[in-house]
């Protein structure tokens, strides 16, 4: 079966915060595909079909993922990925095409994209409504890289987001309308709260 488990470490031992059977969200199913080759939604379309998946484990590069958040309910008023960031093609498996948000400039053709970065992928477009970050349903979008170790992951995703040029003007707390964003859901088998 396939299910996220959510457990964290406290002085008095290990909690669960939650178990689901569901495939984990905020970018898991991605990076576990780029670092043992496991497709998580192939898996799980395999077992509600009533098939018995093959799982092949391979090694592959150290993955982050992290995602592009808002520090305040607002209108998202810019949203600008550098053009050193144009990655490949998207997922093959139910992946939506990578976003609504524009590119600062077209890429020279003798400028090399950098293929650390798998995927630059957004929930909105400018002036959509987006809320302040608390949990994975708020996010704006998110970045997945690749990199030779962990840490090396960690610090190029942390990088990558910081360059992003998102601007979000913030609105009135009490706005109506920021209690249903016009969020783009994937298509993917995720659900629960951590989208």
């Amino acid at each position: 079966a396939v299910c996220n488990a959510d457990l964290i470490a406290t002085d008095d031992g290990i909690r669960v915060l939650e178990i689901g059977a569901r495939i984990g969200a905020t970018g898991i199913p991605e990076i576990i595909r780029l670092q043992t080759g496991l497709d998580l939604y192939q898996v799980a379309l395999q077992l509600a079909l009533g098939e018995r998946p093959q799982i092949v484990l391979s090694r592959g590069p150290a993955a982050a993922v992290l995602m592009v958040r808002s520090s305040v309910n607002g209108r998202l008023a810019r949203c600008r990925v550098p053009s050193d960031l144009n990655q490949p093609e998207p997922w093959e498996v139910g992946q939506v095409s990578s976003a609504p948000c524009s590119r600062l400039a077209p890429r020279a053709p003798d400028t090399p994209k950098d293929e650390r970065v798998v995927d630059t992928h957004f929930d909105y477009s400018e002036g959509d409504l987006v809320r302040e970050f608390r949990t994975g349903p708020d996010r704006i979008g998110h970045v997945v890289v690749v990199s030779d170790s962990s840490s090396a992951a960690e610090r190029f995703v942390e990088r990558v987001v910081a360059s992003l040029e998102i601007h979000v003007e913030p609105t009135m707390a009490g706005d109506a309308a920021m209690k249903t964003p016009s969020r783009r859901e994937p298509g993917s088998l995720e659900g629960g709260d951590g989208l």
